[in-house]
């Protein structure tokens, strides 16, 4: 237990389906847009053509 590394809050963290946008402020990587439907996907980085099908508001 002692090597864990603290994440730092600026990093993104991957997570099942994806990357979790920056709590602070949304931020995804590239061209990806964070998804805040509420729904399965919510405060995940989408991409523009996911966000149509995953991300429908």
């Amino acid at each position: 237990m002692k090597n864990l590394k603290k994440l730092n809050r600026n990093q993104l963290k991957t997570v099942t389906g994806g990357i979790a946008c920056r709590t602070e402020d949304d931020y995804c990587p590239g061209t990806s847009v964070c998804c805040r439907n509420g729904g399965q996907f919510d405060g995940l980085c989408r991409s523009l053509q996911q966000m149509a099908t995953q991300c429908a508001f």
